[in-house]
């Protein structure tokens, strides 16, 4: 879910329910405006789970980047309707982290879980190419916790998980490399709000 600023809505895109052990997957769009949740008719991405999303304040729209699944589709919403971004395409990922870099403009994604094995990757979004950023970070995991701290002009990547172990460490996005911030930090933990 992610909050579009200039339409002044929350978005929320897919996810799953598991029921007597089945899982179904939804590729519904709602939207909240505060007080009621309206589905929205549109066609878009295919059902999925583990999508990630943020809102691009220059260019006014949600950006939804892959999820379950092998696809490395990009996606942005613009209040009407899901466009696939071509050729956006990066190397797909389930439970990636993504958040909008106000002091570069851009967006910026790392990690998840690429169908093998979880990865460690940082990427840049411009609107219209995915570009790696070939830097030393924080360790490959998946269910992290991405924000913008823009008087800070940082980006502050929290915890996640390697399949064996539950990160508790805080890293910093500068614009060009990680740094690790060493102080007192919150329990280890996945899955927290963001």
């Amino acid at each position: 879910m992610v909050h579009d600023i200039a339409r002044r809505r929350l978005v929320l895109f897919g996810g799953y329910n598991l029921i007597a052990g089945q899982r179904t997957r939804f590729g519904d769009t709602w939207e909240w405006d505060g007080k009621t949740w309206q589905q929205v008719s549109t066609s878009g991405p295919t059902p999925r789970n583990g999508a990630t999303m943020t809102y691009d304040p220059i260019r006014r729209r949600v950006l939804l980047f892959s999820g379950n699944g092998p696809s490395g589709e990009t996606r942005t919403w613009d209040g009407k309707s899901w466009r696939e971004v071509k050729p956006a395409v990066a190397p797909g990922r389930f439970n990636s982290v993504m958040a909008y870099d106000e002091a570069r403009q851009h967006v910026l994604r790392f990690g998840g879980w690429n169908g093998k094995t979880r990865v460690d990757d940082t990427w840049s979004f411009d609107g219209t190419v995915w570009q790696q950023i070939n830097v030393v970070g924080p360790e490959a995991r998946n269910h992290s916790a991405l924000v913008s701290d823009a008087k800070r002009r940082r980006l502050v990547l929290f915890g996640g998980h390697d399949g064996a172990r539950i990160f508790g460490d805080t890293w910093e996005w500068d614009g060009s490399k990680w740094l690790r911030v060493a102080f007192r930090v919150p329990r280890r933990r996945v899955d927290n709000g963001h």
